[in-house]
């Protein structure tokens, strides 16, 4: 299938604006600390909102160091399968935080899916 360059070009526009909304989760998930916390206060009693301020950094702390990652599996692999397994990692990091019901899976989540955009990132 043949694209002139108007359509390919849209695509493009598209598909940034896609990854942007991606990216900009690790942020959105930083700022819900607070609801998540309590949320979780129903499975554990014991859960205070000092704990919920990792999720956040790990997941920058995650998206920092796989962007060097990314660069390199793009030398080797091309960017088109870079970006299909960095939008892997951020979906399955995204359903195991929805299904989570505990705070240490929620951690790990968020540190799969900062590495997903960390994939993702580099090239901007």
């Amino acid at each position: 299938m043949f694209l002139n360059n108007k359509v390919k070009g849209i695509c493009v526009i598209i598909g940034g604006i896609l990854m942007h909304i991606l990216t900009g989760t690790v942020h959105v998930w930083s700022s819900l600390n607070v609801y998540l916390i309590s949320y979780l206060r129903i499975y554990d009693d014991s859960l205070t909102l000092g704990q919920g301020f990792f999720i956040g950094p790990l997941g920058v702390f995650a998206m920092c160091l796989s962007m060097s990652l990314g660069g390199y599996l793009e030398r080797n692999y091309g960017p088109r399968q870079v970006t299909t397994l960095g939008l892997s990692f951020i979906i399955a990091g995204h359903v195991i935080l929805y299904f989570s019901q505990n705070l240490y899976l929620d951690y790990g989540a968020m540190i799969i899916s900062g590495m997903g955009i960390g994939c993702n990132v580099y090239r901007y």
